[in-house]
């Protein structure tokens, strides 16, 4: 036809004259032709032709078909059997009689079984003695359905028992009916949870097993039935919020938590014992797997004990925090109560011998005033010792040059020595390198003077002739020493040591001669050690001795000053014709500083209470300086510095208290006073504080 033109044409070209030809199809499937040509003529195809075809196809795909089945069966049976060697369980095949007809590698291998020891041996044969009986019920039970599997032990060719869980269907193994047993080897599962379980029943804080799914106890350890009291019954099976009596909310906190991130750590929360009774606790959980199934294992610590340690501990600290209140504010006022009377003791003291020819009184003005300053440094060592040990040495760093330092205590000596009546039997010395002397540093000044001014005034009180000095020493560039050197009476090796005790001295008897508490030293000794610092001793009774202040030290980098430059106010005439405020309540202390200023030629206005101060300031705008009084009655100093701030912010304002508590100066200094003077008011230092600011 003119269709089968091309196949036409490939004929012709092969000289094909006639072909008959007849399809291959196996399962559906054509996978060729098989036919007849002639190229010698055409020819008229017969029946007889065509039967013997079709009988030739037939057979040649009988065949062909059968061929490729058994490759497919083939190939078939090599996979089932390399997952039937290669399968990590024990395979074993069983007839209808129970005996084993095929093992997988694995049961030789694990076990070092042969086929020849253990094909056609019953499978009881693999099961000790003792559990043949229960295996023997187990397979009963196994093929009826009733149970899905069993855990019982087999034997290894060597004796060794090994724990299997045992499943078993039912199939065909060469034609036959047969059992195939999976046994899975389950003995380290067991041992990691035989050793969980006695870890867990041991632990010695309460722990509990959670089924994920009924959220409902399923094992708790003893540590649970001694501590919340409840019995076996009660907790088995129970819901473990509502067993402890945990508020609805805080359960569903803690279950979402554990939802999202799989645990809890430490969580707080409230929890009730069988009798009602509420513990604290902390809750720790984390998810497990036992026997295939998920579990929540939590940890429960009581902390009962803890808290209530807790706010004791607080309670405590709160209790200590309003006694070191009740003692800072005793001592406040203690310090207040005592330097106020001094005030007047020192101050009056010092202005009576300049207003009386009568020598007797000058002599005996001297003696109150000297008097007047030792128990001020006694006030002082015992407040400095009261503050020690409430808390610890704090250190104010500042810029200072060591010019300042050196001129302040050489005044200091001078001043000391000047009060003593051993001016006249004493020479003092001073030293400082020129190069020293004009350095910047940044150190405590404040904690300096006080430690060398105690060695000052021991120096003075145990030297009765000779002579005194003070060294000033760079060890290096970041260590400075101070030295004072005396010829007094020295100190024996033996009592060099407890000097620098609390309450110890060289001579301890009622029969000493020297004056003092025996605490200025050991409190010198803990601010050097606070600062970083030590003070050394080298003494000889009889000789004399030499205390060395050392203490690091960091140099600044400003411009030095000239070494020649006296940075020591003078008392010039600056105060004449100025108007000064004095604000203070105490009539005794107000006469005093009235007397004080009188040499200067100032006019003078009074005030007796903040708020009649801060009167007059505002009425007079005339007023060049204010002396105010930190502790009075209907206003305070503080809240009448304030006041006078907002109104005049450049008048100069100098706080005079009888407060030496360093929070109380820095209150002071800031509501706004310029500068601080402590009672008992020091004559020359009032007066340079006060021409230091109107110089400005």
């Amino acid at each position: 036809p003119l269709e089968a033109s091309a196949e036409k044409e490939i004929l012709e070209y092969q000289s094909v004259k006639s072909i008959f030809v007849l399809p291959v199809i196996i399962k559906q499937l054509l996978v060729g032709f098989i036919g007849f040509d002639n190229v010698l003529s055409t020819e008229n195809w017969s029946m007889d032709d065509i039967d013997l075809l079709s009988t030739t196809v037939s057979v040649f795909s009988y065949a062909l078909d059968r061929q490729l089945s058994e490759k497919e069966l083939n190939k078939s049976y090599l996979n089932l059997r390399s997952y039937f060697d290669l399968n990590s369980d024990y395979v074993i095949i069983l007839n209808e009689q129970g005996e084993i007809v095929e093992v997988n590698n694995m049961v030789k291998e694990k076990l070092g079984y042969q086929n020849k020891d253990i094909i056609g041996k019953h499978v009881l044969m693999l099961h000790p003695y003792d559990v043949r009986e229960k295996a023997t019920q187990n397979f009963e039970a196994l093929l009826e359905n009733i149970i899905s599997s069993f855990s019982l032990p087999i034997l290894a060719k060597n004796g060794k028992k090994i724990l299997v869980e045992t499943t078993m269907t039912k199939g065909i193994w060469n034609d036959e009916p047969a059992f195939f047993s999976i046994g899975k080897d389950i003995s380290e599962k067991v041992f990691s949870e035989e050793k969980f379980e006695k870890i867990f029943l041991n632990i010695p804080t309460i722990a509990t097993l959670t089924d994920l799914a009924t959220n409902e106890y399923t094992e708790v350890n003893s540590v649970f039935y001694e501590k919340l009291g409840f019995t076996i019954n009660e907790v088995i099976g129970s819901n473990a919020a509502k067993l402890l009596g945990m508020e609805p909310n805080i359960c569903s906190q803690l279950s979402s938590g554990f939802s999202e991130k799989g645990y809890l750590r430490d969580v707080e929360t409230v929890i009730y014992l069988k009798d009602g009774t509420p513990i604290s606790v902390l809750l720790s959980a984390t998810s497990l797997y036992l026997l295939d199934k998920k579990y929540r294992l939590t940890l429960i610590t009581d902390i009962t004990e803890t808290k209530k340690n807790e706010k004791q501990l607080i309670e405590a600290k709160l209790k200590a925090e309003e006694s070191d209140r009740l003692k800072s504010a005793f001592l406040a006022t203690m310090n207040h109560e005592l330097r106020t009377p001094l005030n007047h003791i020192i101050g009056f003291s010092e202005m009576l011998p300049d207003m009386t020819e009568n020598a007797s009184i000058k002599e005996f003005s001297k003696l109150i005033h000297k008097s007047g300053l030792n128990l001020l440094n006694i006030i002082e060592d015992v407040f400095d010792l009261a503050l020690m040990d409430q808390s610890e040495i704090r250190l104010r760093e500042e810029s200072v040059y060591v010019r300042d330092i050196y001129l302040a205590l050489k005044k200091q000596l001078q001043e000391s020595l000047s009060v003593s009546d051993k001016a006249n039997d004493i020479q003092l010395e001073y030293k400082i390198n020129s190069n020293a002397v004009t350095k910047k540093i940044i150190t405590d000044k404040s904690k300096v003077m006080q430690v060398v001014c105690n060695l000052i005034n021991n120096a003075i009180k145990f030297t009765h002739k000779g002579k005194i000095s003070l060294d000033f020493v760079f060890e290096s560039d970041n260590m400075l020493s101070i030295l004072i050197k005396d010829t007094g009476v020295g100190i024996p090796d033996d009592k060099q040591g407890i000097i620098f005790e609390f309450f110890r001295q060289v001579d301890d008897s009622h029969t000493r001669i020297y004056e003092g508490i025996g605490i200025g030293l050991a409190i010198s000794q803990k601010i050097a050690n606070a600062m970083g610092g030590e003070i050394c001793l080298k003494s000889e009774p009889g000789v004399g001795s030499e205390f060395k202040f050392t203490f690091p030290i960091k140099v600044h980098n400003d411009q030095l000053i000239d070494a020649e430059e006296d940075t020591t106010p003078s008392i010039a005439p600056v105060l004449l014709g100025k108007k000064i405020l004095i604000v203070e309540d105490d009539v005794v202390g107000m006469e005093m500083i009235v007397n004080m200023l009188l040499p200067t030629q100032c006019e003078i206005v009074k005030a007796v209470n903040g708020y009649e101060g801060a009167r007059i300031i505002v009425e007079d705008p005339t007023i060049d300086l204010v002396l105010m009084d930190l502790k009075m009655p209907v206003m305070d100093g503080f809240e009448a510095t304030k006041f006078i701030r907002q109104e005049l912010p450049q008048l100069p304002i100098i706080a005079l208290t009888a407060y030496s508590m360093r929070k109380d100066k820095e209150k002071a200094l800031g509501v706004g006073c310029n500068d601080i003077v402590t009672k008992p008011i020091n004559i020359v230092m009032l007066l340079k504080k006060i021409e230091g600011l109107l110089m400005k």
